[in-house]
């Protein structure tokens, strides 16, 4: 049995401990409030609840309901005003909602667009706050993030790039990204080109765990690299030091060794670069 479950079950055991009569003043008490935004007072329920009870009744129903945590007094007035656990009580068990009428009902159904889900969420707030008269607010359903199948990046101007994201549900969305360095629009299709094609159906974060993994190898063979040239360096420093004075410096440039290992730091840094540019970019989009 999971946690929600055994909260609904305690609050519904809770409902079954009041009476039909500390129900009905419960719910009416909580309506009034909602309408008025006062404590209210016995005389207030009296009028309201239906019921014919006389206020030394509703006090002692009161005082119940406040000695269980549903009510409470302000210090300010001889009212009560719902607390949480009084409005959770309301809202699983006492609530009554009044079924839309056939109009409304296909007004929403219009208005809510299965094919443009960007705007279903803004619609459906906007909705809510229409027919109830207050802040309409709605929470989207947690859904996996979206897989991609295509990337685009078209650069408008030096720092400001769009970026056109394709998902593998064939929904498309478009954002400005904001740059700290300018790219190039040969850079730009490189970068679209290596995630489209390397990727293709992963998430965002699994595209950015790929890349922090792949920068962490480059950063380890630069370092061996970067070590075992200095190496190669103090080798060969060392022997022509022994033979020449003015031109040893060309002894390590010509030594097969380190010269080898600078063209592949070179292709190192290189690649580092570039994917470093591309985690700026991905972290922007």
């Amino acid at each position: 049995m999971n946690a929600r479950h055994c909260n609904r079950e305690v609050r519904y055991n809770l409902s079954a401990m009041l009476d039909p009569r500390a129900q009905t003043l419960l719910k009416t008490l909580i309506e009034r409030y909602i309408v008025e935004g006062q404590p209210v007072g016995s005389r207030t329920l009296s009028k309201y609840s239906g019921l014919e009870l006389s206020p030394a009744t509703i006090r002692n129903v009161m005082a119940d309901l406040e000695e269980m945590g549903f009510i409470a007094s302000p210090h300010t007035s001889a009212g009560r005003i719902p607390t949480p656990r009084g409005y959770r009580l309301f809202v699983d068990t006492l609530l009554t909602v009044r079924p839309l009428d056939p109009q409304h009902i296909s007004e929403i159904r219009g208005a809510l667009l299965p094919d443009v889900p960007q705007r279903v969420i803004s619609h459906a707030s906007q909705m809510v706050s229409e027919l109830t008269h207050f802040a309409g607010v709605v929470i989207a359903p947690h859904r996996q993030a979206p897989r991609i199948r295509q990337i685009e990046f078209l650069s408008l101007t030096e720092t400001r790039i769009l970026l056109i994201i394709v998902t593998a549900e064939g929904e498309v969305q478009n954002r400005i990204l904001l740059t700290q360095r300018p790219y190039t629009p040969s850079e730009l299709v490189e970068a679209a080109n290596y995630l489209t094609q390397n990727f293709a159906g992963l998430d965002f974060m699994q595209i950015r765990r790929r890349l922090q993994e792949e920068l962490q190898r480059l950063r380890g063979d630069m370092t061996e690299l970067m070590s075992a040239a200095a190496d190669a360096g103090a080798e060969a420093a060392s022997e022509a030091s022994q033979q020449y004075v003015i031109s040893g410096e060309k002894n390590l440039l010509d030594s097969a060794d380190l010269s080898t290992n600078m063209a592949r730091l070179r292709q190192l840094f290189d690649l580092f670069e570039q994917r470093t540019g591309l985690m700026q970019l991905l972290d922007l989009s």
